[in-house]
């Protein structure tokens, strides 16, 4: 009751913003200028991050700057003199407003979204879709409300984007059904963030293992999101595989990388120095690491799109996967038919895939209607180049 008053309040006194909205299309945008910002401002990583520096280094004719809410990233680029600017700053807002082009990699909140009418919105994402997403995702989103406030309270519409960014043909469809935009705006370019795929750097912490055991072979998990409400107990029968997954490590000199995003550590054991945690952070980027990994275990997570471009061997294991689609999402593909890769529904599976793919080298991408090919249609490091090019071009 105490969220429907808010809710009709909010709505309510939103209407007296209506006159500053449009009044912000007389604004003379400058082109030069873009504004960049990630993860609702909470973050610098991923498409936005990528892109941001690749302009910042190569187009000095370009006004860019970061914006984020969060001060260890404010300071993190301050430090390294990156243009930056706390979001809910008067300044901030200044430029949002004189800004030509606005980059988001999550939703318009990534900026000061009150502010961009006018401004041309580039939606770089953060990965193609496995799952469904946004207009798409009908367990969390209700497509009235949103014609709600796309017509009588456009500011509150996320979805008034002028570019998608995409990495292969299949995902046009259903981009243009998720970001209610015509297919004509969704631009294959491939992602900024996978250009890292195609470069020798290497993280400290893939040089730090390397030392520590030899070059050893690397494993990495990363399980998508899940809601707290509904997370499952696969760490429990990981638990019960431990012994086994030890042994496999040690007798092929292999290390278990596994990111926090939404794993308690605690409820691992971890006593062995080869299982290695990655905490999460707002500077980290993962695709720097995951470019020097030799396997990738996931279930849903769009990283396995990503991972695709190495060429190496992929475990799929959707555990509790029937839960997931009634709890969570629901999918735009057949999972167990399209997607090239081993399948496993059990750790024991995952450690049977793991010793066939270090005993044979083999990798089970013939396992899929797809091919490795058909979701990253370009395969270098020139995708934030077609990004700038285009929008310096188009007309």
């Amino acid at each position: 009751m105490i969220h429907s008053l808010k809710t009709i309040l909010k709505y309510s006194l939103s209407v007296l913003f209506n006159p500053i909205w449009y009044s912000q299309l007389l604004i003379n945008r400058d082109k030069n200028l873009w504004v960049f910002g990630g993860w609702f401002g909470k973050k610098y990583c991923d498409n936005s991050k990528i892109l941001f520096e690749y302009v910042l280094k190569n187009y000095t004719n370009k006004k860019v700057y970061w914006i984020t809410s969060n001060d260890e990233v404010f300071f993190h680029l301050k430090k390294k003199n990156y243009p930056v600017l706390k979001k809910g700053s008067l300044k901030s807002i200044i430029v949002t407003l004189k800004a030509g082009f606005a980059f988001i990699s999550s939703g318009k909140d990534d900026l000061q979204k009150y502010f961009l009418n006018g401004c041309e919105i580039v939606q770089l994402w953060h990965g193609s879709p496995m799952k469904r997403i946004e207009l798409d995702d009908k367990k969390n989103r209700s497509k009235k409300r949103e014609s709600i406030k796309k017509v009588f309270f456009n500011f509150f519409y996320e979805y008034t984007y002028d570019y998608v960014i995409n990495t292969s043909p299949l995902f046009v469809p259903i981009l243009s059904s998720a970001f209610d935009i015509n297919e004509d705006k969704i631009l294959l370019t491939g992602f900024p963030r996978n250009d890292l795929f195609f470069i020798t750097t290497k993280t400290n912490l893939i040089n730090n293992i390397d030392l520590d055991f030899n070059n050893p072979s690397k494993i990495i998990y990363l399980p998508t999101f899940r809601t707290q409400s509904n997370i499952f107990n696969y760490l429990f029968e990981f638990n019960s595989a431990d012994n086994s997954l030890v042994d496999f490590l040690e007798r092929t000199n292999s290390v278990f990388i596994l990111k926090p995003h939404f794993v308690e550590k605690n409820q691992i054991n971890l006593d062995n120095k080869r299982f290695i945690f990655i905490e999460d952070s707002a500077i980290l980027e993962i695709n720097l690491l995951l470019k020097d990994c030799d396997v990738l275990i996931t279930d849903f997570s769009s990283v396995y799109f990503d991972f695709l471009l190495t060429r190496k061997p992929i475990i799929l294991a959707p555990f509790n996967f029937n839960d997931y689609l009634e709890n969570e999402r629901e999918l735009y593909w057949n999972y167990f038919e399209d997607f090239p890769g081993c399948k496993a529904k059990s750790w024991q599976e995952v450690i049977d895939h793991l010793e066939f793919i270090f005993s044979t080298k083999g990798n089970c991408f013939k396992n899929g209607l797809y091919s490795v090919d058909n979701f990253n249609f370009y395969k270098d490091r020139n995708s934030n180049k077609r990004i700038v090019d285009f929008l310096i071009n188009k007309k």
